[in-house]
C-alpha cells in the first residue's frame, strides 16, 4: 500500500490563526462597548436635560397657596406661612410641589410621553429595586417619547441623605440664576410679568419650608428603556430633584458612574473676570464630572456629595457669576 500524504496545519499555524481570531474578537468587543458607552452618554444627557428643563418650568409656574390652621389664625397671606421660631408670618421660599402625585402630574403635562400615568411602582418596590440594582420588573411612572423610563416621580419627597445639610451658593434652574434666599414675592412678580402666570394649587396642611435644598424626589431614569437590562448604574441612573428646584445627578461612591463620571455627563465651570476692567469669561474647570464642577461652583454644598471638593474662592463672589456648562455629547 502506498502511504497517503495528508495536508494539515502545523501547530504554529493554528496558533497564529487563533491569535488573529482573538484580536478580531477583542477589537469587535471594544468597538461595540465604545458605541454602547456613547449611546449611554447621549441618553443620560437627554434624561438630565429633560428633568432639569421640566423642573425649571414647574418651579417657575407653581406657587402653592395651601395654608395651615396656624397660617389662617395668625392672618398670614397666601404667600406667607407662620413661623413658630420667629413668631411672625414670613415669606414662603419658592418650592416644588410637596405632594408626589401633584409633582408627577405637572411633570406629565410638560413632556411628550409614550406611556405612563403616574401610577408606577411605590416606595417599597423602588427601595427593593435599588437595593438589588435591578429595575427590570418595575412599572415606571412615565415613559418619555424617546423611550426613557422614569421611576419614583409620584412618590412623596423625602430627606435626601447624600444632600444632608446642603447649602448652595445659588439656585439655578432653566437658565435663570437667583440667590438661594430670594424673596418669593419678587420672584412671582418677575415670573408673572416676564414669563408665565404661576398656577396655584392645594396640597393639604403638610407643607414644610425648611431644608428645601436637602429634601425632594429621587427619580430613577432607565436611559436605555426596553433595549437594556435595567441595571442600576449601568443603564438606570438616579437624579435628585430638591424642593428648591435643583437637579443633581446621583452617584455611587464605590464606582465611577452617573454624577461622578464625566463619561455620563461632561461639565465645565466658567466665571466672569473683571481684572482687565471689562468682563472676560474664563474657565475654572474644563471637561470634568458633574460632581467636581457643581461642588467647586457651590451649586451643591454638602459633605457627602462633595467629599474632598471645596468651593473655589472665586465662586463665593456672586459678581463672578460662576456657571456650570453642560457639554452635549456627540451622537454617532
Amino acid at each position: 500500500m502506498k502511504n497517503k500524504l495528508i495536508k494539515a496545519f502545523t501547530l504554529s499555524e493554528l496558533v497564529v490563526v487563533m491569535l488573529v481570531i482573538a484580536v478580531v474578537v477583542a477589537v469587535s468587543i471594544k468597538i461595540t462597548k465604545t458605541k454602547f458607552d456613547v449611546l449611554i452618554s447621549y441618553t443620560y444627557y437627554s434624561a438630565f436635560n429633560t428633568i432639569k428643563t421640566v423642573t425649571g418650568e414647574i418651579m417657575a409656574g407653581y406657587v402653592s397657596e395651601d395654608r395651615s390652621q396656624a397660617d389662617i389664625e395668625h392672618g398670614c397671606t397666601g404667600l406667607q406661612y407662620w413661623n413658630e421660631t420667629t413668631g411672625t408670618c414670613i415669606n414662603r421660599p419658592a418650592s416644588l410641589p410637596q405632594n408626589g402625585t401633584k409633582f408627577c402630574e405637572m411633570f406629565l403635562d410638560s413632556v411628550n410621553i409614550k406611556d405612563g400615568d403616574c401610577t408606577g411602582a411605590g416606595p417599597l418596590a423602588i427601595t427593593t429595586a435599588a437595593n438589588n440594582s435591578d429595575f427590570s420588573n418595575l412599572e415606571p411612572d412615565i415613559v418619555l417619547k424617546n423611550g426613557i423610563k422614569l421611576y419614583n416621580l409620584h412618590n412623596d419627597p423625602t430627606n435626601i441623605a447624600q444632600l444632608n445639610g446642603n447649602n448652595p451658593i445659588a439656585i439655578d434652574f432653566s437658565g435663570y440664576k437667583f440667590a438661594s434666599n430670594f424673596n418669593i414675592n419678587k420672584f412671582t412678580n418677575i415670573i408673572s410679568s416676564a414669563f408665565i402666570l404661576p398656577s396655584y394649587a392645594y396640597e393639604g396642611d403638610s407643607l414644610d419650608f425648611t431644608n428645601l435644598p436637602s429634601r425632594g424626589y429621587t427619580v430613577y431614569a432607565d436611559v436605555n428603556g426596553d433595549s437594556g437590562d435595567s441595571i442600576l448604574y449601568e443603564d438606570v441612573f438616579p437624579f435628585y430633584i430638591t424642593l428648591s428646584g435643583t437637579v443633581v445627578p446621583a452617584f455611587d461612591s464605590n464606582i465611577e458612574s452617573g454624577g461622578n463620571s464625566k463619561s455620563e455627563l461632561e461639565v465645565s465651570l466658567s466665571y466672569d473676570d473683571y481684572t482687565s476692567g471689562s468682563r472676560v469669561k474664563k474657565w475654572i474647570l474644563k471637561s470634568v464630572s458633574f460632581q467636581e464642577a457643581a461642588c467647586t461652583a457651590g451649586y451643591v454644598r454638602t459633605g457627602f456629595y462633595c467629599s474632598g471638593i471645596n468651593v473655589d474662592a472665586k465662586c463665593l463672589n456672586q459678581d463672578a457669576n460662576c456657571q456650570l456648562v453642560i457639554i452635549k455629547p456627540l451622537r454617532n
